[in-house]
C-alpha cells in the first residue's frame, strides 16, 4: 500500500487535501504558488526529497531522500505579528507527535535526544494587513543518510529512526503530526499552544546569543518572544532572530 493511501486512511479529517511526490525542487515553492492561484487552505504537498530546500533566513535546508518533506496551505487572516503562531502550532504539533523528549528550539527547530530533527519554515503573503495566505513547511529528518550528514551539521542533525520506517510508520507519523495542528490551527489563541510550547522550551536556563546580544533564558512570554536577563538583570524581550548557545552555532 502506498503512502498517501495509508496517510488516509488514518486521517480523520477533511481538512487537508494531500499531493504526494518522490522528489521536488521545495514544497514551499509550490505551494506558495498554490496560494497565489486560489487553492484552498488544508492543500498538502509531501515530498521524499527536496533539491532545492529551504531554511530561515535564506538559508538552504539539507533535504535527503532519508527525510520527508511538507507543506500546508493555510488561509488564517491573521496579522503580521501573529503569523507566528502558525510556526509555533506547528512546532508543538511536531514536539507532542514525537513524544515526551522532543524539545522546541525558538522558534522553528525540533529536537530529540539533543540533536535537531525537524526545521519548520512559515511564510505568508499579506493583503493590507491580514494575511492572504500562509505556507507551512516541515521537514524531518527520518533517518541519518547513508552517506552521513555533510560536516557542518554533523554535531547538530539527528534522526527520528534509528533504522529505516517502514510507510506505515512514516504514515503514521505524518497523520499524528497533521492531526495535531489542524486542532492547534483552529486553536492559535488558545493558552494550551503555549503552555505546551513553554514546556518544552530547549533553551530555558540556557546562556545565548541572539545578535549582539547575551544572557540567560529566562522564559518565552505569551507572544512567543524570549526572554533573557541580561548581565546587569534587565529583561529583553526578543521578537525574532537565531538563537545560539556559547560561540557556536546550535
Amino acid at each position: 500500500m502506498d503512502i498517501l493511501t495509508t496517510i488516509k486512511q488514518h486521517l480523520n479529517t477533511d481538512f487537508f487535501d494531500l499531493t504526494v511526490v518522490d522528489e521536488i525542487d521545495s514544497t514551499n515553492r509550490v505551494v506558495k504558488q498554490w496560494g497565489k492561484e486560489g487553492k484552498p487552505q488544508g492543500s498538502v504537498l509531501i515530498a521524499r526529497s527536496q533539491t532545492a530546500g529551504r531554511g530561515r533566513l535564506g538559508r538552504s535546508f539539507y533535504s535527503p531522500k532519508s527525510g520527508i518533506y511538507f507543506s500546508i496551505l493555510l488561509r488564517p487572516h491573521l496579522s503580521l505579528k501573529d503569523t507566528m503562531r502558525l510556526t509555533t502550532a506547528a512546532a508543538v504539533s511536531v514536539a507532542d507527535a514525537l513524544g515526551e523528549q522532543a524539545k522546541i528550539k525558538w522558534v522553528n527547530d525540533i529536537y530529540l535526544h539533543g540533536k535537531k530533527v525537524c526545521g519548520i519554515l512559515t511564510e505568508s503573503a499579506f493583503s493590507g494587513e491580514k494575511t492572504d495566505y500562509a505556507v507551512v513547511g516541515i521537514g524531518l529528518n527520518l533517518t541519518a543518510p547513508d552517506e552521513g550528514f555533510p560536516t557542518e551539521l554533523n554535531e547538530i542533525a539527528g534522526a527520528i529512526f534509528d533504522n529505516t520506517p517502514t510507510e506505515e510508520q512514516v504514515a503514521h507519523l505524518i497523520v499524528e503530526i497533521l492531526s495535531r495542528f489542524e486542532k492547534a490551527y483552529h486553536n492559535l489563541f488558545d493558552a494550551t499552544l503555549f503552555e505546551t510550547y513553554e514546556k518544552r522550551n530547549l533553551l530555558q536556563g540556557k546562556t545565548v546569543t541572539v545578535g549582539t546580544l547575551s544572557g540567560v533564558v529566562v522564559g518565552i512570554n505569551e507572544d512567543f518572544a524570549l526572554l533573557i536577563k541580561g548581565e546587569a538583570g534587565q529583561i529583553h524581550t526578543i521578537q525574532a532572530g537565531e538563537a545560539t548557545i556559547g560561540s557556536a552555532a546550535f
